[in-house]
């Protein structure tokens, strides 16, 4: 879930516990950008990656044909560069309030580092 229910709007995690040691890590975090693909695409890339890329033996295993297949992987693929030029929107934005001097270069690239995973 990434979106919220009322508004439609994107969702930000603001808290995360450890289920074993009860440490709270607080602050907001952005959804990897895989979590934020539709349900069946995160479904179908699963199921992908376990096939080890093999497109027929999972045309098989799924129960439809090669080219329904193809298809549904690129839908995800058009799913997947949406996502991109929508993260690639959002660091041009935050560039742009670095350089007009609305946040700080640190929490400017904290922010980048974020949005591509690299933290």
């Amino acid at each position: 879930m990434t979106k919220c229910f009322v508004c439609k709007s994107n969702l930000q995690i603001e808290r995360l516990k450890c289920t074993h040691c009860n440490t709270v890590f607080e602050g907001g975090f952005s959804f990897p950008l895989l979590a934020k693909l539709s349900l069946n695409s995160q479904k179908l890339a699963l199921e992908l990656i376990l096939a080890g890329g093999n497109l027929k033996d999972l045309a098989e295993k799924l129960g439809i044909t090669y080219p329904t297949l193809k298809k549904r992987i690129q839908d995800l693929q058009s799913e997947l560069i949406m996502l991109i030029k929508e993260r690639d929107d959002e660091i041009t934005y935050i560039k742009s309030k670095i350089r007009n001097n609305e946040i700080s270069k640190e929490e400017g690239e904290k922010i980048i580092n974020e949005l591509l995973g690299n933290i």
